[in-house]
């Protein structure tokens, strides 16, 4: 085999005529060769052979401690990707956390906090929000703070989006609650077997019964029905509070008996008519719909509505909280989108070692973050270095 030695560094050059020196003062037997590489012998001129193919510069070592070297590695490295895979399972709804690193892990993905993952010197799998971690040692003090900060950043994001998340469900709610109510009622869909304060379940009781309801949220956020007759009227003046609440006792035994009251016309009051929300609430009966009463303070009309979401809508849940969630950095705009995708991830410098960026928390990143920067290269040149000699 011919090699040429242009452009071959000169460390390498230097390495490989130590080499030579060392082999031509070995004995001719090739036994103090052999007995250096399994460092089995302390003569210095074996043992800078040994250090020589190694690639260690200078540090004392043997062949079995590189190769346990290179075992320990391959074994760590596969917990991670068992540990990366696990992650992706939870993320993907595939797998239920069980133990506690995984349910540390699962947290932080529902949070949308920075976490990382780590083999202790035990052997064990531990997981952490990453500001809890020794950031210092990792990066220095320095660094940690823009860490910290980055960190700091994420979650005041990851807030933003909880929060929009919550008026997202809260709105959801409260647009199906009217469909979900018809279609138990008419044996449309299966009753759930329970709901948050069983309000499936007092919703379709007060239609049974032909009452008008009010549907709205508790403060968990939980849809909630109540008979509007008991229903707390306190933001009307007195007088309006009287009439709406008598007109709701009196609806349910119109629907009942469909005798609807007559009432003077608008423009003639010497002439009646059948009061028209008498009748629109006959009429959302009839089809299952549910509905509440209304009262306009200025007339004293009273009105007949469904119980629609666009009706039952507070004000407070009209306007998103964060239109924005002030994402304006690239790297907060993908630890956004890792948030809202449910990813695990941690906060870590880019290639360039100036700039924080958010990571993905799989096997090959575990395994770059939690491997000492020191150990990486004498590790792997010296197990190349042997093995090349012998190629």
């Amino acid at each position: 085999m011919v090699n040429s030695i242009s452009g071959v560094n000169a460390g390498y050059l230097g390495s490989m005529q130590g080499v030579t020196s060392l082999i031509q003062s070995a004995s001719s037997d090739g036994t103090g060769l052999f007995d250096a590489l399994a460092g089995n012998n302390t003569d210095n001129s074996s043992q800078g052979l040994l250090n020589a193919l190694a690639g260690n510069n200078g540090q004392s070592t043997t062949v079995a401690s590189i190769l346990h070297k290179q075992d320990v590695t391959s074994s760590t490295n596969g917990i991670y990707v068992s540990v990366g895979q696990h992650i992706d399972a939870i993320q993907q709804g595939t797998y239920t956390a069980q133990t506690d690193w995984e349910k540390a892990v699962a947290v932080a993905m529902s949070k949308g906090r920075p976490v990382m993952a780590s083999i202790d010197k035990s052997g064990q799998i531990q997981a952490d929000y990453q500001e809890n971690t020794d950031l210092v040692t990792k990066y220095g003090a320095q660094r940690a703070q823009l860490i910290t900060q980055a960190i700091s950043d994420v979650q005041t994001v990851a807030g933003k989006i909880q929060a929009n998340k919550n008026f997202d469900s809260m709105v959801t709610e409260l647009n199906s609650a009217e469909t979900d109510l018809t279609g138990v009622y008419t044996a449309a869909i299966t009753a759930q077997s329970s709901t948050a304060n069983d309000w499936e379940q007092q919703g379709v009781l007060l239609m049974q019964q032909n009452k008008p309801m009010v549907i709205s949220l508790d403060t968990k956020g939980n849809l909630t029905v109540t008979d509007q007759s008991l229903s707390d009227m306190s933001d009307l003046p007195e007088p309006q509070q009287e009439l709406l609440q008598a007109a709701v006792e009196h609806i349910p035994d119109v629907i009942a008996s469909g005798n609807v009251d007559m009432v003077p016309t608008d423009r003639d009051p010497t002439v009646v008519q059948p009061a028209n929300w008498q009748l629109d609430a006959i009429n959302f009966a009839s089809q299952g719909i549910p509905y509440y009463l209304s009262i306009d303070v200025g007339t004293n009309q009273i009105s007949a509505n469904e119980a629609s979401g666009a009706n039952i809508m507070p004000d407070f849940l009209k306007t998103k909280p964060f239109p924005d969630i002030g994402a304006n950095t690239p790297a907060l705009q993908q630890a956004a989108q890792f948030i809202q995708d449910g990813k695990a991830f941690f906060m870590d410098f880019d290639q360039t070692g100036q700039t924080v960026i958010p990571k993905e928390l799989n096997a090959t990143n575990m395994i770059k973050y939690n491997t000492a920067a020191t150990s990486s290269a004498s590790s792997t040149l010296g197990t190349g270095s042997i093995l090349s000699l012998f190629a």
